[in-house]
C-alpha cells in the first residue's frame, strides 16, 4: 500500500526522479497518476483531479505517459505511434484520421527527438533508444499538463509503499538515503550532469 504525504504540492516545471527498490511501489504510483488505475483506500488527485469522481478519458488526455513496456505488436510505421498519442490507444483507431495539423505536429516532434530519418521505419526494427524517443514523441503529441517519464531536477524514494525523501535531487540522492532505500552501502556521484553508482568499499 503507498502511503504519500497527503498534502505536498508539485509545482509546473519540476522534473522529479522516482527510486525505490523492486516491490517500493514505483510503478503503482506511476498508474495511478496516469489515472490507469484507481486506489484501494484513500484517495488519488490529479491534476487537481479526484480519482472516481472525473471523466478518465478526459484527464489522460492530459497526462504523457511514456511506458518502456508499451505494447505495441504491430510493425507500425514511426509516425503512425506518434499519432496514436492523440487517441491514447496502442494501435491507430479504426475510421480515425488524424488532421494535417496534426500530422504536421506528429512530423515536428519526430524531427525534434531525432527521428527523422526513421518516420517511416517500422516498430520492431527501431532500437530500444529509437523505441524510447517514439514514445517521448508520442507522449507529447496531445499537448499533455504532466509528463511521466525520467525525471532529472528532483526525486522521491521509496521503500516499502513509503517515502522516505523527497526534494531537489541534489538534497535527495545521496549515497547515505539511496542506500537506506535499497539497503545496500552506496556512494552516488554526479560529474557533467551523469550520475553513477557504486558499492563502498568496491571499485
Amino acid at each position: 500500500m503507498l502511503q504519500l504525504p497527503p498534502q505536498n504540492p508539485r509545482r509546473a516545471g519540476e522534473h522529479w526522479a522516482l527510486l525505490g527498490a523492486n516491490g517500493a511501489g514505483k510503478s503503482t504510483l506511476l498508474r495511478l497518476l496516469g489515472a490507469l488505475v484507481h486506489p484501494t483506500r484513500g484517495t488519488v488527485e490529479v491534476l487537481g483531479r479526484r480519482l472516481g469522481r472525473v471523466d478518465l478519458r478526459e484527464l489522460r488526455a492530459q497526462v504523457g505517459h511514456v511506458d518502456p513496456r508499451h505494447p505495441l505488436t504491430a510493425p507500425l510505421r514511426v509516425r503512425d505511434v506518434v499519432l496514436t498519442g492523440l487517441t491514447n490507444s496502442v494501435a491507430p483507431l479504426p475510421r480515425w484520421r488524424p488532421t494535417q495539423e496534426q500530422r504536421d505536429r506528429a512530423f515536428r516532434l519526430i524531427g525534434i527527438l531525432g527521428l527523422g530519418d526513421l518516420a517511416d521505419a517500422r516498430w520492431p526494427t527501431l532500437s530500444q533508444g529509437q523505441r524510447g524517443r517514439t514514445l517521448i514523441a508520442r507522449a507529447l503529441m496531445p499537448a499533455p499538463r504532466l509528463l511521466l517519464l525520467d525525471g532529472t531536477s528532483h526525486a522521491m524514494l521509496l521503500r516499502e509503499g513509503r517515502v522516505l525523501a523527497q526534494g531537489p535531487a541534489p538534497r535527495v540522492l545521496t549515497g547515505d538515503q539511496v542506500g537506506k532505500c535499497f539497503d545496500l552501502p552506496l556512494v552516488l556521484e554526479r560529474h557533467d550532469g551523469r550520475w553513477t553508482v557504486r558499492i563502498r568499499g568496491r571499485a
